[in-house]
Parts: structure tokens; C-alpha cells; sequence
């Protein structure tokens, strides 16, 4: 087989349409956050009850359908500046809730099955998106102001993102978790 026929195959093996999530074990659990770690609501939002947080399942404009994460009807703001995506994130009224706010990077990062790529969450609590791009978070990057950081989902990368750049976000709101 030619140089070129490789590298086709090997192109459409790793392609999102025909990629599985490919997770690793390990000695150790540093970097697992397991589904038993997350409380499914029912109604479109998770509770991390390591964090005490509770984060909408789908980023911002987007819902639950058939398994996946898809636009609403009324996607405007979807993809967001980190400005708008600050603002929308304070603004949203959802699942009876209104002060969900823009995550920061450490939170952001709570979130990220790191044993795991394409994508790296944890699936069965975090729906696949059509769009396996990088999201805001609410942390400046502090060597270069005009960018947030921001994570990729796909790798589970953190990633600086020129602010001026229009990027999916997930919420989150505080919660307190009784045992």
C-alpha cells in the first residue's frame, strides 16, 4: 500500500464520524471522574457532587435530543464571544434556576475525563456535541489578557482563546450537597 492510501485510512479511522471515545486505564485515578462522581436531574442538568456543582448538561443554546447535544430552536448566542458568553451565562433562566454563571478553568476542568479523547467527559452524563470544539471558561489567561482559557473537548487540552472569538460555553451554579 502507497504513502497516500495510509494516510486516507488512517484519516478516516481517526475522523469524528467514524471515531469512538478511546479511554486508557491506569494505576492510578488522578484523572478519572467517574459517572458515579455526577447525579443525572432530570432535567437537563447534572450535579457533580465532588464539586458541589451542578452544570447544564448541553453548552448554552443547546439540548438534549436523542442522545446528542443539539441546537435549540432559538440558537442566537450559541457561539459566543467571552463577553457575550459571560453576560448570557448570568442572564439564563433554566431547569427553574437562574444564577448559573461561566465556569471557571478549574471548575471547567472538574468536568474532563482525562483517561479518555474524542471525547474527554465522561459521555453518559455529558451527551456528545455536534460541534467537539473548544469552551470558554470565565479565567483570563493571564500572560495575555485579550484571551480566556478554555478547554478543548475533544482532547481535554486547556487552550488560550482570543476573546474576540465566538466559542460554545457550558454553566454551572453552585449547589449545596447533603449527604
Amino acid at each position: 500500500m502507497n504513502k497516500y492510501a495510509v494516510a486516507l485510512v488512517t484519516s478516516l479511522a481517526i475522523s469524528p464520524v467514524f471515531a469512538n471515545q478511546t479511554c486508557v486505564t491506569g494505576p492510578s485515578d488522578f484523572y478519572h471522574t467517574p459517572v458515579a462522581d455526577f447525579t443525572v436531574n432530570g432535567d437537563g442538568t447534572v450535579t457533580h457532587t465532588k464539586t458541589g456543582l451542578m452544570w447544564r448538561q448541553c453548552p448554552y443554546k443547546t439540548t438534549v435530543q436523542d442522545g446528542e447535544c443539539k441546537s435549540e430552536a432559538d440558537s442566537n448566542g450559541q457561539y459566543s464571544t467571552w463577553e457575550d458568553a459571560l453576560s448570557n451565562s448570568l442572564a439564563l433562566n433554566f431547569a427553574g434556576h437562574s444564577d448559573w454563571r461561566l465556569p471557571n478553568i478549574t471548575e471547567l476542568a472538574s468536568i474532563i475525563e482525562y483517561r479518555c479523547n474524542t471525547p474527554a467527559r465522561t459521555r453518559d452524563v455529558f451527551p456528545d456535541l455536534v460541534d467537539e470544539k473548544e469552551m470558554w471558561s470565565s479565567t483570563t489567561l493571564r500572560s495575555s489578557p485579550d484571551k480566556a482559557r478554555g478547554i478543548s473537548m475533544d482532547a481535554g487540552e486547556e487552550v488560550g482563546i482570543s476573546k474576540l472569538t465566538s466559542k460554545q460555553f457550558y454553566v454551572v451554579r453552585d449547589v449545596i450537597i447533603t449527604e
